[in-house]
């Protein structure tokens, strides 16, 4: 929006509502020089959704100029600098700031994952906007970290339960395999001899109680 004629002593007497990207600010100007305005416009608007600036239109003629550098349209009502019919006509799609889609900023931050965050922080630095970074943008940053604390939380109980697992199931395997071992890897030619020693020591211990303990008829029927 430009002005249609010279605002070198222009001198501001009410409300200035500047609306933009779905939110409205309302600027008291009375009293105000256009220079004051203009600090004034830009101050408020530290999102970098809209800012004011005086140019020369030669022969000291100076014309109040607002403008977007997103290319957002902006509309201006009340005590309007000789400013034209409002809203502005839409500058989207001239270079990586004058797009036709809208770009997330501090006053329209909503549910975002937290690399979005991130994304609405660097953008936020880069504009200076103070009040946006300390209300809106670190509250959420704040709660996405705890959010990921107790993630990290449940993964790491759920990592110590599966080593723990792992630990036991390899202890069972190797017992397994040990007994296994025991029992299918005898060695069958040991395992004859001592059976036949058994054997032998067996018959020697029945034929020697044989010849100790001989019992007659006569003990027999007793």
């Amino acid at each position: 929006l430009r002005s249609t004629l010279d605002v070198s002593g222009w001198t501001g007497s009410g409300p200035l509502n500047i609306t933009v990207n779905g939110y409205t600010h309302t600027i008291n100007t009375a009293g105000m020089t256009i220079d004051d305005l203009v600090n004034t416009v830009n101050s408020r608007f530290q999102s970098g959704d809209v800012r004011a600036e005086l140019v020369d239109n030669g022969s000291v003629d100076m014309r109040f100029v607002l403008w977007s550098p997103k290319g957002y349209v902006i509309e201006a009502q009340g005590d309007t600098p000789s400013l034209p019919g409002s809203p502005s006509p839409s500058r989207g799609g001239v270079g990586p700031y004058n797009q036709i889609t809208t770009v997330r900023t501090s006053a329209d931050i909503g549910s975002t994952d937290f690399f979005g965050l991130l994304d609405d922080l660097m953008q936020a630095v880069r504009q200076g906007d103070v009040e946006g970074i300390s209300s809106t943008i670190l509250p959420k940053l704040d709660e996405a970290i705890d959010d990921i604390l107790c993630v990290r939380t449940q993964t790491g109980a759920l990592q110590k339960r599966y080593q723990t697992s792992s630990s036991r199931l390899k202890q069972m395997n190797l017992n397994y395999n040990e007994l296994y071992s025991k029992v299918s890897d005898t060695d069958l030619a040991e395992a004859v001899t001592k059976f036949a020693m058994a054997q032998a020591v067996y018959q020697a211990s029945l034929a020697t109680i044989a010849r100790i303990i001989q019992p007659t008829l006569v003990d027999f029927l007793q």
